[in-house]
């Protein structure tokens, strides 16, 4: 290889590496009503397998690959919801609404 090439391959290697972080949303998931973040959220996109998980702050990462997307969040005594990205706007906030359980469903 030469020097010019040489440069196009690694210019041609930054440039995919720093489009793909561009697409990395960043968010925090709160309780609609005490405004608490909630841990350990299920995060999984619509189409695909990909998943992530909140932390115990709340705060999660993911990196969808094509714009518009939708974020299925579900989590244990919260009614499951879903959140749409239609660009890579970041940082974005999702509150989640306590699932109301009756004695008489059990």
């Amino acid at each position: 290889m030469n020097k010019r090439q040489i440069t196009f391959f690694i210019g041609l290697l930054a440039a995919t590496h720093s489009y793909a972080q561009q697409h990395v949303i960043q968010g925090t998931v709160k309780d609609k009503d005490s405004k608490q973040q909630l841990e350990e959220v299920n995060i999984r996109y619509q189409r695909g397998i990909k998943h992530s998980h909140t932390a115990s702050n709340g705060a999660f990462s993911v990196q969808p690959g094509t714009f518009p997307d939708t974020l299925l969040l579900s989590r244990i005594g919260y009614l499951d919801q879903m959140y749409i990205l239609k660009e890579a706007k970041s940082p974005i906030e999702i509150e989640m609404q306590k699932n109301e359980v009756q004695l008489s469903q059990i």
